[in-house]
Parts: structure tokens; C-alpha cells; sequence
């Protein structure tokens, strides 16, 4: 037997193996975990809830942890998330819980204090969806504040 056949999946993952594309039916699971959070404000579909909080993920990342995101991701989510017509992608740096929920409104047009149920309810999905190494991509990039909604924390 081979030494890879007998690592578990987390040693291959973290040994930098080339994994397979994502599951198309892992989508299926990210878009119902977000519905059936019911944290999605009157007037906001799934798809712009989608778009406006990994928009705000996105751009606290350089250009290769977002792609890394991006390729762990199932190509139906990628293509909620899109390119942002606000943001153009443009990386914005360094922020708090405060600028990340400010970001957010930009898209959806609600006030921040409005945002973070629905924002923590679409991180917890993204973070379902990724292999522990992008993970830990993320949660290098995000301030104590987002990191506790990133993980399933406190609400800002």
C-alpha cells in the first residue's frame, strides 16, 4: 500500500495535495443552511445575502487566499458570489467588525446594525464548505471580532 493511501484526509489536505473539485451537492447544503438560519432581513434574496457578505470576506483577502477560497468552493456558489460591481475587486486591508458590516450595507443598502445575523449565518456556511487549510487562510486575515462570527460566536 502506498504512503498516501494510508494518510487521513487532514494529513493530504495539509500536505498540499491536489484535491478534487468541490462536491456540487456540498452546494445544496450551503444554500439551505443559510434559508434555514431565517436570519435573511425582509427584502434580501439568498443570492444578494451571498454576494454582499463574501464580497466583504473577499476583500480582506490578497489575491491568492481568495482564490484559494474561491477553488474550495462549488462552482454554483462562485457563481452567486460573482464578481462585485461595487467593490471591482479591489482588496480593502485590514478591518473590524465595524468597516466588515459598513461593507455589507454597501451592497444591501441596511444598516449595519441589521447585518450581523444574516452575515454570521452566511460565514458559518462558507466556513462548512472549506478544507481546514483555506480555513486557516481566513482565519489568519480576520480580527478577534470576526473570527468569533466566522466560527459560530457571539453576533457583532
Amino acid at each position: 500500500m502506498s504512503q498516501m493511501s494510508q494518510m487521513s484526509i487532514d494529513q493530504v489536505e495539509h500536505g498540499g495535495a491536489v484535491l478534487k473539485p468541490p462536491r456540487e451537492s456540498a452546494a445544496a447544503d450551503f444554500f439551505s443552511a443559510i434559508t434555514e438560519s431565517g436570519t435573511l432581513p425582509e427584502g434580501i434574496d439568498l443570492d444578494e445575502a451571498i454576494a454582499a457578505v463574501s464580497c466583504a470576506l473577499l476583500e480582506r483577502l490578497d489575491l491568492q487566499q481568495a482564490r484559494r477560497v474561491l477553488d474550495a468552493l462549488p462552482a454554483s456558489v462562485v457563481s452567486v458570489i460573482g464578481h462585485c460591481p461595487i467593490h471591482d475587486g479591489a482588496a480593502g486591508g485590514r478591518i473590524g467588525a465595524a468597516e466588515f458590516a459598513r461593507g455589507i450595507g454597501e451592497h444591501l443598502q441596511l444598516a449595519p446594525d441589521a447585518i450581523a445575523p444574516m452575515a454570521g449565518a452566511v460565514l458559518r456556511a462558507l466556513r462548512a464548505q472549506l478544507p481546514p487549510h483555506v480555513n486557516e487562510v481566513v482565519e489568519r486575515q480576520l480580527p478577534r471580532e470576526l473570527l468569533t462570527l466566522w466560527r459560530g460566536g457571539a453576533r457583532t
